[in-house]
């Protein structure tokens, strides 16, 4: 098995939207499904793709890189 199945560097919702369309979303969850994937996990460098993903209930994993222009 895999411990983590990473989706790296969703910073756009053009890359969500990319990841669902092309089937890579559904093949993630049906490997973790089968137990090849033990957890899903997510990198990106902006905070509404991230809220966006969270609220899909699919992440057991959130890596948010974090930048100046982010911080207050």
């Amino acid at each position: 098995y895999i411990d983590v199945g990473f989706l790296h560097c969703l910073d756009e919702e053009s890359d969500l939207a990319a990841y669902q369309e092309g089937g890579v979303l559904d093949y993630v969850l049906a490997l973790k499904k089968q137990g090849v994937i033990r957890h899903i996990g997510l990198s990106s460098h902006t905070p509404a793709v991230v809220e966006r993903v969270l609220d899909m209930h699919i992440l057991d994993i959130d890596l948010p890189f974090f930048c100046s222009k982010f911080v207050a």
